[in-house]
């Protein structure tokens, strides 16, 4: 049997020169497709939970014209608070007729990703013109829109947040120092 004496090193034990290197290197072979999924699936559980059903997430961060965070849904289901912002209290005979006739769509489409107002378009489904109940709805969705873009802001800059620290020293040291190495940088790997 052959014994050999191995010399192991924390990332902190390293030499500058050698740090440097192995930082380097790291950044230049960061895949930040795992942390963007979590990313990803920690923004459908927020989108979720402001009331918006099924979402489907759009987004382009890389500091690029056109750059932003949107989503498609297939429903909004806290609009009976928005018509009692909009009307008061004591008007839920009237809200309950309302939320039998409105037609939602909320849809993000195009090459931009960028959250905008007409991503939500939400009408009266009635057949005449009640010029008074179109009020109400062109003020509901006016709340849903604000409720919108300030959700994909919030998003989006989380998401550029997430991006900055994957490439920032701190998050490349954190990873570095779960390892073992060689004098030279190189990992060893103590399962062999």
């Amino acid at each position: 049997m052959k014994t050999t004496t191995v010399n192991l090193y924390e990332f902190s034990e390293l030499t500058e020169e050698v740090q440097k290197k192995l930082i380097k290197r790291f950044k230049e072979n960061i895949d930040i497709n795992f942390e963007m999924d979590l990313f990803q699936d920690d923004c459908v559980e927020q989108i979720t939970e402001a009331g918006f059903t099924n979402p489907k997430i759009r987004y382009s961060l890389s500091y690029s014209q056109g750059d932003g965070l949107s989503f498609s849904a297939d429903n909004y289901t806290k609009l009976k608070e928005l018509f009692i912002q909009v009307l008061g209290v004591n008007k839920e005979k009237t809200i309950e007729l309302l939320l039998k006739h409105y037609w939602i769509q909320i849809k993000s489409e195009g090459r931009c990703c960028f959250a905008s107002k007409t991503d939500i378009e939400f009408t009266l489904d009635y057949g005449k013109d009640f010029e008074n109940i179109e009020k109400v709805y062109e003020n509901v969705q006016e709340k849903l829109q604000d409720i919108y873009l300030t959700l994909c802001k919030s998003l989006e800059k989380q998401g550029y947040q997430n991006i900055d620290y994957y490439y920032s020293d701190e998050y490349v040291i954190e990873s570095l120092e779960a390892n073992n190495y060689l004098a030279d940088g190189t990992i060893y790997n103590l399962d062999v």
